[in-house]
């Protein structure tokens, strides 16, 4: 799979090299098809949802059974599954 051309691959190695000269790191350049997508925010999001609803759950005058402690886990955990 060649995405550059020799002349291409010739500029970026010349431009590691000179920005490899200005610092004590070193430079990899990666190429990938796809970056992967972060998914700590939505399961963050996630648990704080479920941790209020089983709060409010607790302190709703409506009696509160399984099912709907488990409709709102799985409601609260939509988000992390986008």
């Amino acid at each position: 799979m060649n995405l550059f051309t020799k002349a291409e691959l010739q500029q970026v190695e010349r431009a590691i090299v000179a920005a490899e000269q200005k610092t004590t790191g070193e430079i990899v350049p990666l190429i990938c098809v796809r970056a992967e997508h972060y998914f700590e925010g939505a399961y963050i999001f996630s648990i704080l949802c479920t941790i209020c609803f089983s709060f409010l759950s607790l302190a709703s005058p409506v009696w509160i059974t399984v099912h709907h402690l488990l409709y709102g886990q799985l409601f609260a955990f939509l988000p992390a599954l986008h």
